[in-house]
């Protein structure tokens, strides 16, 4: 599994006790997430919360990221399957 470091600077509006985030994207990042993605958002208070990519639109210049709850993100994926396929 790789990962990148992709540090950007967000103009963004949170909804729902930022359980979603919608945020435009500089254009530095452009084509650099996907949907499906797994992002880490750190908010000024250095919070750190794993969000997943949900929609992107607006030729991938705006985001929407969904909060992932840590206990079943890592029940989805058990130690030693990095997202391989499972029976």
């Amino acid at each position: 599994m790789s990962s990148e470091v992709l540090e950007l600077q967000l103009d963004l509006s949170a909804h729902g006790g930022a359980r979603v985030i919608e945020a435009r994207l500089p254009r530095s990042a452009f084509g650099r997430l996907s949907v499906g993605d797994v992002v880490m958002v750190v908010d000024d208070s250095v919070e750190q919360r794993l969000y997943l990519v949900a929609e992107l639109s607006n030729g991938d210049r705006d985001v929407r990221l969904l909060a992932v709850d840590p206990v079943s993100a890592a029940a989805d994926r058990p130690a030693g399957t990095d997202g391989a396929d499972r029976a």
